[in-house]
């Protein structure tokens, strides 16, 4: 049964392969795209029939180089009615690419995204989260290049990435112009609750759907909530790592496509762009001056 709240939330999909993550790169190097086969576009298909099924919408972030190899299907992520943005080239942390690096890399995936769809990318997050008050460049070099918006803060307290201090909600980001668009966090005890990526496969659904509906009762805004699509792939190979990766990789696997189908049915779900549009185009000056 669906909620009864009036809030459409926004699901985002980040499209990479399951070995992007840096657990694989920890354990293997930085050779392990080498090592290990290729399953996003099987990965990506499933999640989209998921989707349709339920008549929800997704905001895929996806890599460039994802794109390139598989233009098929990222034109198929657009054509079945989603937004194609911005996950960068293949996965490089931004703080470790630095400035003039990390414009080719935004440049680079903006392009082969918009070869591939016929269509304006606008939106961008960085691969695990690596943009925050270490980076502040990167705002500006994402306006530069043509984006309109930004979803790498996680307002969360965490041993990778994070910003808990930061607004919680969109909102302009001072000294550039572009807008911030947060990855969702319900409140509890005081702090930010993650509910995306490892936190939607660990927590169970009563808890998820109660996390969901709260930002949406109290706080009237909707939910960011972010999935992969190796998420939902319990098949995808197992490979030897030290065994908090392991338990952060593999945790919750199995059941994550029931969870998902679950919350779609609970909740409304959309694009970034549909939800928030003004997005769509740089915030104004007086947009800036107020976050200023």
């Amino acid at each position: 049964m669906a909620e009864t709240s009036t809030v459409t939330n926004i699901l985002t999909v980040d499209v990479e392969e399951y070995y992007h993550g840096v657990e694989f790169t920890t354990a293997l190097g930085p050779q392990a795209p080498e090592q290990l086969p290729s399953r996003v576009v099987a990965q990506t298909e499933r999640l989209l029939d998921v989707l349709d099924t339920h008549g929800a919408c997704a905001t895929f972030f996806t890599l460039g180089n994802v794109a390139q190899r598989f233009p098929r299907l990222v034109r198929s992520i657009a054509t079945r009615g989603h937004e194609v943005a911005s996950h960068g080239w293949d996965h490089a942390l931004v703080h470790q690419l630095g400035a003039e690096a990390f414009r080719l890399d935004v440049r680079r995936a903006k392009r082969a995204l918009e070869a591939a769809t016929g269509r304006v990318v606008r939106g961008y997050r960085a691969p695990n989260y690596s943009i925050g008050p270490d980076t502040p460049w990167a705002w500006s070099i994402l306006a530069e290049e043509g984006h309109t918006y930004d979803s790498s803060v996680h307002p969360i307290v965490h041993d990778r990435y994070g910003s808990p201090d930061a607004p919680r909600f969109a909102h302009p980001v001072p000294g550039a112009p572009l807008w911030e668009v947060p990855v969702g966090t319900a409140r509890a005890f005081g702090t930010n609750v993650p509910v995306g990526g490892g936190f939607f496969r660990l927590f169970p659904t009563p808890l998820l759907r109660e996390a969901i509906a709260s930002v949406n009762r109290c706080d009237r805004q909707p939910l960011v909530l972010y999935v992969h699509p190796w998420e939902f792939d319990p098949g995808q190979p197992r490979t030897p790592m030290p065994w908090l990766h392991a338990f952060r990789h593999y945790v919750g696997l199995a059941g994550a496509e029931r969870k998902l189908h679950a919350l779609l049915a609970a909740f409304r779900f959309t694009t970034i762009e549909s939800a928030l549009a003004p997005v769509r185009v740089a915030p104004t000056a007086a947009a800036l001056a107020r976050a200023s």
